[in-house]
């Protein structure tokens, strides 16, 4: 069921039969008044008049919500999966490479601990779930991931979507509960076609499942603003551990909690409070029992995320003044320019006429933007806790205009409800099926690799930059390995490439990989033999954004030209003439229009002279 009570004074007109009409009955109500209306009258009674007109057009209401929220949750989950594959069989993210997958496949053989706390594991055990479920127990799930990954990876990432698509849903009932059934299905078209939630929804990371605890628990701080019963506190709570052992800046969530309390405080007494703290804690160390098992590495990888975000000295290529400016500006794109503009509208109108549910969706979000503009890095995935804020507030923004209207002309409300959800949609939606096609196409690493087999001879001794393709990818070591590719032959597969990956051999991460480079490199390379070197934007992209920030890097990429012939060259970008500037989002998540195929522009040089020939 997608309908939840809203029994405040003021919901629109009784009558209207469209799925974005706002009533104040809910399922049960509506149920119970039909089961009173057609239940089949005794022989002594005399047979009941019709139904009232209001009950017929309302019992079609209830159905034509349902069928339009089924509908749109069947649309989420379709933008979510497609181009689910991409980059097969290979996680070329570099976060979906190394964590939530490989953790969850090593909990069959090493435990339950996950012994890397940086990122909270409640994810990582829902998929150690999912594949248990879906292979016997996790019976020869570690070899089939050795084998080939394929399927692993997108039973993964359909985790990963079907959780945001349930946070669609959530958000639904939240925004009823906030202002009616039209707030809600607001708020969930925002939440299904943002381009954030959907692009994430693609991957084996948490940043779509943090969605759903986190509109769970806006869910019940609704329900306690409104009612206060203990359910609500329970779910409130379970909501807030839940989004805490997904993401920690998901906790944020708890603020709206305790606002929605507040006001209920002389009358609902500690021990609803108590609920709340008991349901938070023991969701999270549910999700999170290492917290306290393994408290030291739990305290030790917190602290860790905090030092990582707050050291701007390996993020080479990071340009712009950062904190809310920079957020803001990922909302416009994340969520869309129209959802953003009108939740400022949405939190001015609650500020002025609704106080208490002013302080559960905009109070949060401005804390949480304050203080992610303390750190020193930023990303766009970053905002993803907001996210639901915005667009709850937008949905209540536009929801409240359209009360404006005459309640009379129910022809108008939904003319003008139509429209609204058009305008609020329209942007993610068509950046959605940019994505999509985007995604669809084969990714640029690919079509290297098979330039490599074709043209760069197995015993070659080949420079790849880090971060751009996956371990797998590379083989199973750094300095020499086996260039694997599925699906081949055992001839083939014995052939392979000598591979020098020199930023993951010198450096700990990709990230500081300009650090290690230098013009004498040429030189190196040139003597030992080191004849083919790979490049790609999304390494040398951050050097050329801002030379003077790495000059001896800058120098080594304008040596490598002089140096070497570009034999090879393949581009993400619509004419290969663009170059599209280096972005910690748009080149990895293809926002940008101008990207017609996933992957960076990679080049293959090969260097003159020396034993390069």
């Amino acid at each position: 069921m997608f309908l939840a009570v809203d029994k405040r004074a003021g919901a629109n007109t009784i009558g209207a039969v469209d799925v974005l009409a706002d009533h104040p009955s809910t399922d049960a109500d509506m149920t119970e008044t039909l089961d009173r209306t057609t239940e089949t009258p005794s022989a002594n009674e005399a047979q009941p008049a019709a139904p009232p007109r209001d009950q017929v057009d309302q019992s079609h209401v209830v159905m034509l919500t349902r069928l339009g929220v089924a509908a749109l949750l069947l649309v989420a989950f379709a933008v979510r999966v497609w181009g689910i594959s991409t980059g097969m069989p290979y996680a070329y993210l570099i976060d979906e490479g190394a964590y939530y997958v490989p953790q969850a496949i090593r909990m069959f053989t090493r435990g339950y601990d996950p012994g890397w706390f940086v990122n909270p594991p409640a994810f990582t055990y829902v998929l150690h779930a999912a594949f248990a479920v879906f292979s016997a127990g996790g019976r020869g799930m570690s070899e089939q991931f050795l084998r080939n990954p394929e399927p692993v990876w997108l039973l993964a990432r359909t985790m990963s979507a079907a959780l945001g698509v349930a946070a669609v849903g959530m958000i639904y009932l939240a925004g009823v509960r906030f202002h009616g059934r039209r707030a809600g299905f607001f708020a969930a078209g925002i939440l299904a076609f943002g381009f954030l939630p959907v692009f994430y929804g693609h991957f084996a990371l948490n940043d779509s499942p943090l969605l759903f605890p986190v509109c769970l628990a806006l869910y019940g701080a609704a329900r306690i603003a409104d009612s206060g019963d203990r359910t609500s506190y329970l779910i409130a709570g379970l909501g807030v551990g839940l989004a805490a052992a997904t993401k920690y800046s998901a906790g944020v969530v708890a603020v709206s909690v305790a606002l929605a309390f507040l006001p209920r405080w002389r009358t609902d007494g500690a021990k609803n409070a108590a609920i709340v703290v008991a349901a938070a804690a023991a969701a999270f160390f549910i999700a999170n029992p290492y917290s306290l098992l393994d408290s030291t590495a739990f305290l030790g990888g917190v602290s860790h995320q905090s030092e990582a975000s707050s050291n701007a000295g390996g993020k080479v290529g990071q340009v712009g003044s950062g904190g809310i400016p920079y957020y803001l500006h990922a909302l416009t794109w994340g969520v869309g320019w129209v959802p953003l503009i009108t939740a400022f509208g949405g939190s001015l109108m609650l500020l002025v006429r609704d106080r208490k549910r002013a302080l559960i969706l905009v109070v949060p979000p401005i804390l949480f933007l304050i203080f992610m503009s303390t750190y020193s890095r930023w990303f766009g995935r970053w905002a993803m806790p907001v996210v639901p804020y915005v667009a709850l507030l937008a949905a209540v923004g536009a929801a409240r205009l359209i009360d404006l209207l005459p309640r009379s002309n129910r022809v108008a409300a939904v003319a003008a409800s139509s429209v609204a959800f058009v305008a609020l949609c329209a942007q993610g939606f068509a950046m959605d099926v940019h994505l999509g096609n985007v995604l669809t196409k084969t990714d640029t690493r690919e079509t290297a690799r098979d330039w490599m087999r074709d043209h760069i001879p197995f015993g070659s001794r080949v420079v790849v930059e880090p971060g751009v393709v996956p371990q797998r990818w590379l083989g199973n070591s750094i300095e020499t390995s086996r260039a694997f590719v599925y699906g081949e032959s055992q001839a083939v597969l014995n052939k392979s490439w000598r591979i020098m990956s020199q930023g993951l051999a010198i450096q700990s991460s990709p990230e500081r990989y300009a650090a290690s480079l230098k013009p004498s490199l040429i030189t190196k390379y040139r003597r030992e033999g080191w004849c083919w070197v790979m490049t790609a934007s999304t390494q040398r992209g951050r050097v050329e954004r801002d030379p003077s920030a790495s000059p001896a890097a800058y120098a080594y990429y304008q040596r490598l030209k002089r140096a070497a012939t570009l034999e090879y060259t393949t581009s993400p970008w619509a004419s290969r003439a663009q170059k599209v500037p280096f972005d910690y989002d748009t080149s990895f998540n293809y926002s940008d229009s101008r990207y017609v195929r996933p992957g960076p522009q990679v080049r293959i040089y090969h260097i003159k002279g020396g034993k390069c020939g």
